[in-house]
């Protein structure tokens, strides 16, 4: 019968430990992501509409901070 030395001492024993807990954690991470109940980020799909005008939104600069940002740009020029 083996005692518990002789598993430390055999590499292969080792390897093969180190693989499956790795593996098992793999295995836990991809369940967790392919479980929807537990996302949080679920959103519902957005129309062309709306997405088009939210990414307008994030890119176009009103022009009324636009204002703003060059006056304060000049007074830093003026100082």
């Amino acid at each position: 019968m083996f005692n518990l030395a002789s598993w430390i001492e055999n590499p292969f024993i080792i390897i093969a430990f180190i693989v499956l807990f790795f593996g098992v954690i793999a295995l836990i991470v991809f369940l967790l992501r392919k479980l929807p109940s537990l996302k949080d980020d679920v959103k519902k799909p957005m129309s062309e509409e709306e997405a088009a005008k939210e990414n307008l939104d994030r890119i176009l600069v009103p022009i009324e901070e636009e204002k703003k940002s060059n006056e304060e740009n000049e007074e830093d020029e003026g100082k």
